[in-house]
């Protein structure tokens, strides 16, 4: 593990803290949510860049799973993103387009590698509220994690246990895990932090 990547994490808690001090009166976050009322800056707002970014590479997803459970599947393409809303096109297992709102999207798979070498431009916002009893926590557990190279089981909202499904920390950033899981090929998957319930450390 890199020491920019450590130094870069470390910076970010700090600027956080700083923040909030100052009564969460200011907002980082790229892509414009509310930090101010501190709505969506810990879910939404980084997915949504996220899936912005992917659309404008054009990376096809395998899979999206929901927090009430749904899992769509196919060929899935982003067809827009925008305040806060996902247009997908599907084809293959569950054909259609569906209008979904990003606050409830839990997964996001791909097998486009391009995932691996993803930079995730999200400056840190506030950790006011919702984020400092639920993201912040598990953000910085997932760093710790990421930091001592050990592979981990993801359990989250919508997916059925995945106990000693081990998967290897590729990136966290606020609101977001991505993961790599060793298959043929392998499988990419994106997590929204805020929908993590807990992890398995592979010990």
């Amino acid at each position: 593990m890199s020491c920019c990547y450590k130094e870069s994490n470390l910076l970010k808690r700090e600027l956080e803290k700083l923040f909030c001090e100052n009564c969460c009166d200011m907002c980082l976050c790229p892509c414009g949510c509310n930090c101010v009322n501190n709505i969506c800056q810990c879910c939404a707002c980084p997915m949504q860049s996220i899936l912005t970014t992917l659309k404008n590479r054009a990376v096809k997803l395998t899979q999206v799973v929901l927090a009430d459970g749904t899992m769509l599947s196919g060929i899935i393409v982003i067809n827009e993103v925008s305040d806060f809303k996902v247009k997908l096109v599907i084809t293959g297992t569950t054909p259609g387009t569906f209008d979904i709102p990003i606050c409830q999207i839990t997964r996001l798979e791909t097998k486009n590698d391009i995932v691996e070498d993803l930079v995730i431009v999200s400056p840190p916002t506030t950790s006011c509220g919702q984020c400092m009893c639920c993201e912040q926590p598990m953000r910085y557990k997932l760093e710790e994690l990421h930091n001592a190279e050990t592979d981990i089981a993801v359990f989250a909202l919508g997916i059925p246990s995945e106990i000693g499904v081990y998967r290897e920390i590729l990136t966290v950033d606020m609101g977001l895990l991505i993961t790599k899981y060793t298959a043929n090929p392998p499988i990419y998957s994106i997590y929204s932090i805020c929908k993590i319930t807990g992890v398995q450390e592979n010990v």
